[in-house]
């Protein structure tokens, strides 16, 4: 059994994904980018349906039914591995809970070096291939935030795309 999930919703400030139990289990053949790609692509058929049914997220995604967009935000929840905490811990200035970063910043470099922050960075650059984008138009990550959270992090990738 796969152990990704994804949801999505929409907020005032725009979309978000929300990715949950971030780590890969070994007899998958999919992606953490495969696996993203389907489920955004769902959840936003769903969204866009005002429909929710369990059985549209078996239905294989055809490049045609990936979105013309990524989510605003990507949340990655519950990071906890001891390489990504060793790495995120030593990014907070004492007493701290959140830290933000912003493209090509020392700290921006640190959390995309890491498992979940190459990882993030493939689903970007799989939806650009995906959908063909030229240089000029493709969606890159622009910065985020991590936070504290009962020993464990919370990443957000902020996505935008290269005309913002």
């Amino acid at each position: 059994m796969p152990r990704r999930r994804a949801g999505a919703s929409r907020t005032s400030t725009g979309t978000v994904a929300v990715m949950m139990e971030n780590y890969r289990y070994p007899p998958e053949e999919y992606t953490a980018s495969e696996a993203f790609i389907h489920q955004w692509s769902r959840a936003v058929a769903m969204f866009n349906a005002n429909a929710f049914s369990k059985a549209m997220l078996k239905v294989p995604t055809k490049p045609e039914d990936v979105p013309d967009r990524l989510p605003d935000s990507i949340f990655r929840q519950n990071v906890s591995g001891p390489a990504a905490k060793e790495t995120l811990g030593g990014l907070f200035p004492e007493g701290a809970d959140t830290v933000t970063f912003q493209e090509n910043d020392p700290t921006y470099e640190k959390v995309l070096a890491t498992v979940n922050g190459k990882s993030t960075r493939n689903m970007v650059s799989t939806f650009n291939e995906i959908k063909g984008l030229p240089d000029n138009r493709k969606f890159r990550i622009s910065g985020g935030a991590i936070t504290r959270v009962q020993g464990n992090f919370q990443l957000r990738f902020d996505v935008t795309d290269r005309t913002a």
